[in-house]
């Protein structure tokens, strides 16, 4: 990756995180080893938002798995405290990619995907599927968001359903414990990176990600009950949580930097749970190869 700021130009940093992880929710159910064929792509996670993310390249098509690397890599130096306009140029081998470049918004299109806005774009399923070289994938273990009566009137805990999926019922509950933005960001980012590369009805989703200092962990596994726990449930339900109790979007609160456990319904029966944690002392095994 090349990284061209202008640090002249700031941006609001939630603005940032929002954009970033709302492409990155995008790209996650797209498929890993599909095509992006229509470019320029142009991402802003709330209609007021005056920031936005161009996807673009000199090269169509482009593979999701280019994407997401770059994605991730780009997403890591802005929780390290930059939100300025940038320029984030992809290399392989010194082959240019593409870039993605977060400037002032400008245009109104937006990549087919969790949040909705439509767009020309295509796909076209191919390829092999490579190593994953974010977090462990355990398998072994907008407010486009509906709200219900109680998570307004409580800031502790709350309910979110995702209004593209009407069987998927989201519980969320805090723990008090206060986490720093930046980690909670790259924790949610290497999550939904490490859960792209998996197919979107593929069962048995788990998961374990980190932060980038590795202090804040999120951990996502499937109900003893459930047995059709797939990939697409999984990055739809972290998506639901990040918006609705992360961010706290289309609710009468503010954004919630702490940790929560959660839990997850799909067609009114249990099927997963999740953690988000802050952990003092980080787990020593390396679990990515970034």
């Amino acid at each position: 990756m090349r990284y061209s700021w202008n640090e002249k130009v700031k941006f609001k940093w939630e603005q940032v995180y929002s954009n970033t992880i709302d492409l990155m929710a995008d790209l996650a159910v797209l498929g890993w080893n599909s095509e992006l064929r229509t470019f320029p792509v142009t991402v802003f996670a709330g209609r007021r938002f005056t920031t936005q993310i161009v996807v673009d390249t000199l090269l169509p098509p482009l593979q999701i798995k280019y994407l997401v690397w770059g994605l991730y890599q780009t997403g890591l130096q802005i929780g390290r405290g930059k939100h300025a306009r940038l320029q984030a140029d992809m290399v392989l081998q010194g082959r240019p990619l593409g870039f993605f470049t977060y400037d002032t918004r400008r245009y109104e299109t937006k990549l087919p995907g969790l949040s909705g806005y439509p767009t020309n774009s295509t796909l076209l399923l191919n390829g092999d599927n490579p190593v994953n070289y974010t977090s462990i994938a355990a398998s072994s273990q907008k407010s486009d968001l509906q709200l219900s009566p109680s998570s307004i009137l409580t800031v502790d805990h709350g309910t979110a359903f995702d209004p593209d999926d009407t069987k998927l019922k989201i519980y969320y509950e805090f723990d008090g414990v206060k986490i720093s933005s930046s980690q909670i960001f790259t924790a949610y980012l290497d999550a939904l990176a490490t859960a792209a590369v998996h197919g979107h009805d593929e069962t048995d989703a788990a998961i374990i990600a980190y932060s980038e200092d590795r202090h804040t962990s999120i951990n996502v596994r499937r109900d003893i009950s459930c047995t059709s726990f797939t990939w697409g449930i999984l990055i739809r339900a972290l998506f639901t949580v990040w918006e609705y109790g992360t961010l706290g979007y289309a609710t009468l609160r503010d954004k919630r930097w702490e940790g929560l456990s959660f839990t997850i319904d799909y067609d009114g029966k249990p099927a997963g749970e999740g953690l988000i944690l802050y952990n003092p002392r980080p787990p020593h095994e390396l679990a990515t190869s970034r």
